[in-house]
């Protein structure tokens, strides 16, 4: 092996290496599978011409193009991080690490373009798209414009959703409050019609979870908070696959640097996952949300007098939060009880292992980026500029001129 050139590996590589079986069945209408920017141009064309209907229309179908982007993107990605070339060529590559870090690199790369070729909605997962476009949508503009147009088409239900689906990551704009703050004011209308529309299931079992638990509820509390750190954790992973970008073809001498800075980008991305998901409940952002799911769930289980769940879930709180008001004041109150509730340091004093697991891959995350700088120290984030083209006109989504309607 010793003697196999790096060429004929990458060329091995770049003819056919994965081949992933997806059964999933395209159902979706031709226009929506047209190129997202496509459809959020001509979106925002017919808002400005004031054709509601024709604005409406094209914004839901960008929407569902890219959460088909995502889908597809998740199931490739998710698929394709294992692979490796010791697989295909059956060499064992442990002797040249650098050698077999770029093996398993382009099958990474390889193994997602197959499977993006195969994939219903895998040709939308490859879209590159304009830098305005990536930031619109990942800022939800296109609901900030869907409840202004359905708005004007009296649907005030889809208007309060959007309303609310666009707030909930813009609780500082006055504008995005002005616009609850009048819905709320519009006869008819019901406190169920302001959801979240992008919120993973974590969102309302969180809720739901919370209201349990200020009515005592403490069965229904464990069973909706362990349903939403499941969903969380699903999500925070999916949201860490959509992080990652295959890697370019770079010159060999560059490699470290290039590899470097590729995944310090993809980390810095994924470190932002926990926080951009938190749930936003009543306009605040829940800070140290999964610490906080263990806390309530300690009580609950305490209350129930589970004592052996209630321990590690508060060895959870103390190992993700040690600054939590009660984390070791509840573990010293365990340890004092512990003859008494018939609790083993070893096994019930120790944080659980989804707690264990998320944590770790945090600090593993961490320590990267900060070896990373350490090492180059000319590291940059990938940041999306600003539009200096913008589009949108703000004050054409606020409704203060309908107040008096």
């Amino acid at each position: 092996i010793c003697k196999m050139s790096l060429n004929f590996i990458l060329i091995f590589l770049a003819s056919a290496l994965f081949h992933p079986s997806l059964s999933l069945s395209p159902v979706l209408p031709k226009d929506v599978t047209q190129p997202l920017e496509i459809l959020l141009d001509q979106a925002v064309a017919q808002y400005h011409a004031k054709h509601w209907p024709q604005s409406v229309s094209l914004f839901e179908k960008a929407l569902v193009n890219y959460k088909m982007s995502q889908h597809a993107a998740v199931a490739c990605i998710g698929r394709c991080k294992a692979a490796n070339i010791s697989r295909e060529i059956e060499e064992d590559l442990q002797e040249f690490p650098l050698l077999k870090a770029v093996g398993d690199l382009v099958a990474q790369a390889s193994c997602i373009k197959i499977c993006s070729e195969e994939h219903p909605f895998g040709s939308l997962s490859t879209q590159v798209l304009r830098k305005d476009i990536a930031r619109d949508v990942e800022a939800r503009k296109p609901y900030n414009y869907l409840q202004y147009a359905y708005h004007k088409m009296n649907l005030i239900k889809k208007a309060c959703q959007a309303a609310f689906t666009y707030y909930q990551i813009h609780t500082d704009k006055e504008d995005a409050k002005a616009n609850l703050d009048f819905y709320r004011s519009l006869p008819g209308v019901k406190p169920s019609y302001f959801t979240d529309l992008e919120a993973d299931a974590s969102y309302q079992l969180f809720v739901e979870g919370a209201a349990a638990y200020e009515e005592k509820k403490y069965g229904v509390v464990v069973d909706k908070i362990e349903k939403c750190l499941i969903s969380f954790f699903k999500a925070v992973s999916d949201c860490d696959s959509l992080c990652y970008k295959p890697v370019e073809m770079i010159t060999f001498h560059k490699f470290m640097k290039a590899i470097t800075e590729q995944y310090y980008r993809q980390i810095s991305c994924a470190l932002k996952c926990e926080d951009k998901l938190s749930p936003v409940v009543h306009g605040q952002k829940q800070q140290n949300f999964v610490a906080q799911c263990f806390s309530y769930l300690q009580f609950a289980y305490y209350s129930l007098g589970k004592y052996e769940m209630a321990v590690p879930a508060a060895a959870t709180v103390f190992l993700l939060d040690p600054e939590h008001s009660n984390a070791k004041s509840n573990l010293d109150f365990y340890e004092s009880k512990a003859e008494e509730y018939k609790l083993i340091p070893s096994i019930h004093f120790q944080p659980r292992a989804d707690g264990v697991k998320f944590h770790a891959h945090k600090l593993k995350n961490l320590k990267f980026v900060e070896d990373a700088q350490m090492m180059f120290g000319d590291l940059e984030e990938e940041e999306l500029p600003e539009n200096e083209a913008e589009t949108e006109n703000e004050d054409t989504n606020k409704h203060d001129e309908f107040v008096d309607e």
